[in-house]
């Protein structure tokens, strides 16, 4: 995994550090693997991002007819704690936004 210049990692949670395996392996096979954001740069109110919950991958150089597969597949891998989701589908800012929520009941 490659991480891009200015990724503040510090704070991080291991759940979280553990993902980031789990997400390179997952994509891997899809072209190189680019940690984009962890707990720097702007989220929304309330993002896990500024808890070291979340993380941002890029996406946009993934072919647009793997991109759902790539979504289920680390939704797959990742279990039930973490949310995986496809933000800016399409976009310049596009990206897969992974968090970790923990234990859901």
């Amino acid at each position: 995994m490659q991480i891009k210049p200015g990724v503040k990692l510090g704070g991080v949670c291991p759940e979280m550090a553990l993902a980031c395996l789990v997400i390179e392996t997952t994509l891997r096979d899809y072209g190189a693997v680019v940690l984009t954001s962890a707990l720097d740069g702007e989220h929304s109110d309330g993002s896990l991002h500024y808890r070291g919950r979340a993380v941002d991958i890029r996406s946009k150089h993934i072919a647009a007819h793997h991109k759902d597969i790539v979504l289920a597949a680390l939704r797959r891998n990742l279990g039930m704690e973490f949310d995986v989701l496809l933000e800016g589908r399409g976009t310049e800012n596009e990206h897969f936004h992974c968090e970790w929520e923990g234990a859901r009941k």
